[in-house]
């Protein structure tokens, strides 16, 4: 995983980002979630999300059954509306 980051960069306190591969952002204006994706080095430039699509970490009940959860002590609401920029 290579992450450059130049320019002027923001990112909301609510906000989620998730980076995978080589991926140099520059001017990134962040209101909401998103995902990029890549194979190979891309450059993603004055990029502004504002939809406000956050997602929450929740803290698992006590009856909950899927191991997975029960290790990691929480769930992810929302992850459906995480915006995917893939250049895969």
């Amino acid at each position: 995983m290579i992450y450059f980051w130049k320019g002027t960069n923001k990112i909301s306190y609510k906000s989620t980002l998730v980076l995978d591969g080589d991926v140099h952002i520059e001017n990134l204006n962040l209101d909401g979630s998103i995902r990029i994706l890549a194979k190979e080095k891309k450059e993603v430039k004055d990029l502004t999300i504002s939809d406000k699509n956050y997602v929450e970490f929740v803290p698992i009940d006590e009856n909950e059954t899927d191991p997975r959860l029960k290790m990691r002590g929480y769930k992810i609401v929302g992850k459906e509306d995480i915006i995917d920029i893939d250049f895969v």
